[in-house]
């Protein structure tokens, strides 16, 4: 029965940690502009006009 109770509880953890990671990765998505003829010159573009502003 104690096995049971710790598998459950291993098994729950794992699924929060996939649904945690999978949310933080489609907010991470939204900072990309997919209309973008290229999304990772774009943000490079992005972190160099952060930079020039500090």
């Amino acid at each position: 029965m104690a096995n049971a109770i710790t598998i459950g509880i291993f098994i729950g953890i794992a699924l929060l940690v996939i649904i945690l990671l999978s949310l933080r990765n489609k907010k991470d998505e939204q900072l990309i502009n997919p209309d973008a003829e290229d999304a990772v010159e774009e943000l490079m573009m992005d972190q160099q006009r952060r930079k020039d502003k500090i």
